[in-house]
């Protein structure tokens, strides 16, 4: 089974894996995470299209939700790839953390600042700029009643340079870099919310792990997100703009009884644990081992 294999110059072929699992009489799978790569043609978007190209030759392919199983169908297609037998389904992941109990959100009082945590590597994709252009709106029109900290990766300069005029013009935003494990959990415990205003997800995984973590999230309905039954745990914002963002935070700093919901609807969610996707995974695997 491939977990996730992106096609690069120093990774094994497709056809080598294919064909050392055809000379031991092996039947292969794939899990697929989504087509991010090359439907935002960064700088490996050759290699993932190679990629995706080689999935093609598995018998078996999970993709991560029902987004990504429709975009890995439709580039096929539009490739040509017409006749083939491979079994494409579509298989969720867990929100679970392992080794990390699942906690439970506490009473949110809208008389204190909140305190919001967006965690996401420093790219156009995660839609910072969105976030900090409505932060300064609040800032300049209402009560900016809330601190952001932010926790990521520095992928791109742009977007590191926006978070630079952020924080000069004096917004509460406080940049962690990258974090252990540990200390990210901290985060997540001394967090109100969490905040992912993304513009593309496969799957959605840090909404999921925000959840377990029982931090109610603000997230965007990108179509992945919304194949998660967990997404009824969520302030879900209908649109990505910078007004939508900041109506959003307005809205949740003033009205006491949305916070009282999203407390109460994430401790109610039914997330998935790596046991529970383990079994399934073995199920598809029996369901397409059978002659």
């Amino acid at each position: 089974m491939v977990i996730e294999l992106i096609s690069g110059p120093n990774q094994p072929s497709q056809s080598q894996l294919i064909a050392s699992a055809d000379a031991n009489g092996w039947k292969s799978l794939a899990v697929f995470h989504d087509d991010i790569p090359l439907s935002w043609a960064g700088v490996s978007a050759k290699f993932h299209s190679k990629y995706m190209f080689g999935l093609a030759n598995y018998n078996v392919v999970l993709a991560t939700s029902s987004f990504t199983r429709i975009a890995l169908e439709k580039f096929w297609v539009e490739n040509g790839l017409l006749a083939i037998k491979t079994k494409l389904s579509a298989l969720t992941l867990a929100a679970e953390i392992p080794a990390v109990p699942r906690k439970y959100s506490q009473p949110i009082n809208s008389s204190e600042p909140l305190r919001l945590l967006f965690v996401g590597s420093l790219e156009p994709r995660k839609n910072h700029a969105s976030l900090f252009k409505a932060m300064a709106w609040l800032q300049a029109h209402s009560e900016l009643f809330f601190e952001l900290v932010l926790v990521g990766w520095q992928n791109d300069v742009e977007v590191l340079a926006k978070l630079k005029r952020a924080q000069l013009i004096g917004l509460p935003i406080v940049y962690e870099g990258e974090v252990s494990d540990q200390y990210l959990v901290e985060l997540y415990a001394n967090s109100n919310f969490s905040i992912y205003p993304s513009l593309l997800e496969g799957f959605g995984l840090p909404v999921m792990e925000s959840c377990w973590l029982g931090t109610p999230c603000i997230a965007s309905a990108v179509p992945a997100l919304l194949d998660q039954k967990g997404v009824t745990g969520c302030f879900v914002l209908d649109k990505v703009d910078w007004f939508s963002i900041a109506s959003a935070l307005l809205a949740l700093q003033k009205q006491q009884d949305i916070l009282d919901i999203l407390n109460e609807n994430v401790n109610k969610m039914e997330l998935k644990t790596w046991s529970e996707y383990a079994s399934a995974l073995l199920l598809n695997i029996q369901k397409y081992n059978t002659p």
